[in-house]
């Protein structure tokens, strides 16, 4: 095959490469036309689903029998706030999981640790006092017997759904030839 050959169909290839992705190009501009391009701006501004959301309160009570009815019932308020705040923002409430913690530390020392319980911990409702214990010495390797407990802070967070609020659900309207994309679920687009 002479240099002039190679040549030709070199050029050849990378023209019929670079008119197909041209085409392809316009295939998606095409479809992006479709969408209604404020409710996608909204969705940018509104919708950030690599975020947690999360509350968190300061405290400074020792963790006991007496004091942990007070910290669970502040748990639960952050919790309703939580939970009502993702489903203004339009998640169903069955997909919202919270996780509910304390920041403790032995009395005496600097060092806190954000504890979430498991169900092995202790009693398995929400026994903070075992979680801290377990990871302390998961981290430190001791434990140090006999000191109380405090609590610092109070924190809920919930990691947003990996769907998107039921506002936001887009489907496809067959319509003559042509698809409508639809961001809302009431909205009807009549054929023109």
């Amino acid at each position: 095959m002479h240099a002039r050959s190679r040549v030709y169909w070199g050029l050849r290839l990378f023209l019929s490469t670079v008119i197909a992705q041209f085409c392809l190009l316009m295939v998606w501009l095409s479809l992006i036309g479709e969408f209604d391009l404020a409710c996608v701006d909204d969705l940018i501004k509104n919708f950030d689903p690599c975020s947690a959301y999360e509350l968190q309160e300061p405290s400074s009570t020792f963790y006991s029998p007496s004091t942990r009815p007070i910290l669970v019932s502040r748990l639960n308020a952050l919790t309703l706030n939580v939970q009502s705040e993702l489903q203004r923002q339009g998640f169903a409430p069955g997909r919202i999981k919270v996780e509910r913690m304390l920041n403790m530390r032995f009395e005496g020392t600097d060092t806190s640790l954000m504890v979430l319980p498991g169900d092995e911990d202790g009693d398995g409702d929400e026994d903070f006092e075992a979680a801290f214990r377990r990871v302390y010495k998961a981290e430190f390797g001791f434990l140090l017997e006999g000191q109380s407990v405090s609590v610092d802070d109070i924190k809920v967070r919930s990691d947003r759904p990996l769907f998107m609020p039921s506002s936001y659900c887009c489907r496809f309207e067959e319509s003559g030839k042509h698809s409508i994309v639809s961001a809302n679920p009431s909205f009807r687009r009549s054929p023109a």
